[in-house]
């Protein structure tokens, strides 16, 4: 009589004498050896398969769910298929970001020096050290070039610190993700090993 039973490697059927039973036999499918198994044991197997593909399929969606996050958050470069858990010296994922709050930095102090020029050079007009500017009206003027090259200081760095806080919290929040899936891995592998 024979015994009906699956590949340890491939999971496909075969049959195999009873006498075989316990014993190592190639598998006409994968030319593997495997072990005729018992129906119970074939049938844990078979069972443990199911899991094994159940978790491979839900890592697939969660990998598909991490590359849609990526992309509609547009800021971020590509995921690489071998990254997906948490490393925290992977870089910042939001590098645009940063140079544009790098740029609007520069930018601030490029206009806060042009501007003080200008302001130097009409409160000299105004006090009489200098003729160059006699279009001047006086220390009101001044103030009011002083007032404004504040101001635009003040906005350009508020801009740049905010490109800069937003980079941060976006590599935050993929750091946050990248951590919970390794924790939801941990769990299912911790699961399947007390099933088994």
């Amino acid at each position: 009589m024979a015994i009906s039973t699956i590949c340890e490697h491939c999971g496909a059927g075969l049959s195999a004498p009873d006498s075989s039973l316990g014993t190592k036999v190639p598998c006409p499918t994968c030319g593997r050896k495997t072990r005729v198994l018992t129906p119970a044991e074939s049938k844990a197997l078979v069972e443990k398969q199911a899991r094994e593909n159940e978790r491979q399929e839900e890592r697939r969606s969660r990998l598909e769910l991490l590359a849609r996050l990526e992309r509609e958050e547009a800021m971020r470069g590509g995921i690489e298929s071998s990254v997906r858990n948490f490393q925290p010296r992977a870089g910042t994922r939001h590098g645009r970001l940063r140079q544009m709050g790098g740029l609007l930095l520069g930018l601030s102090w490029v206009v806060f020096i042009l501007m003080g020029i200008q302001v130097i050079a009409e409160l000299m007009t105004v006090l009489g050290f200098s003729e160059a500017m006699s279009g001047s009206a006086g220390f009101g003027d001044v103030a009011r070039e002083i007032a404004f090259a504040l101001l635009a200081f003040a906005l350009m760095r508020i801009a740049a610190e905010a490109c800069f806080f937003m980079a941060e919290s976006g590599d935050r929040q993929w750091d946050i993700r990248a951590l919970l899936l390794d924790l939801l891995d941990e769990q299912n592998r911790r699961q399947d090993e007390e099933v088994t």
